[in-house]
């Protein structure tokens, strides 16, 4: 699936994993840097930041060389 396939302004139903290249995460005030990396989202909540999620999504965005 790509961003093209997606309605703007619509909320898709079930989990989005965003996979990219490069990922800026923030911990405890503490930022870092995440290469390879994937964002799961569901409803307005980021559930997920790391390596490949392994749990079930309803649709993977390969973003590829950005910047999440």
């Amino acid at each position: 699936m790509t961003l093209a396939n997606l309605t703007l302004g619509l909320r898709p139903s079930g989990r989005t994993a965003l996979s990219a290249c490069w990922i800026v995460t923030n911990q405890s005030g503490v930022h870092r840097f995440l290469e390879n990396g994937e964002v799961v989202i569901e409803h307005d909540r980021i559930l997920y930041v790391g390596p490949r999620f392994e749990g079930e999504v309803a649709r993977r965005l390969d973003l590829r060389d950005v910047l999440i």
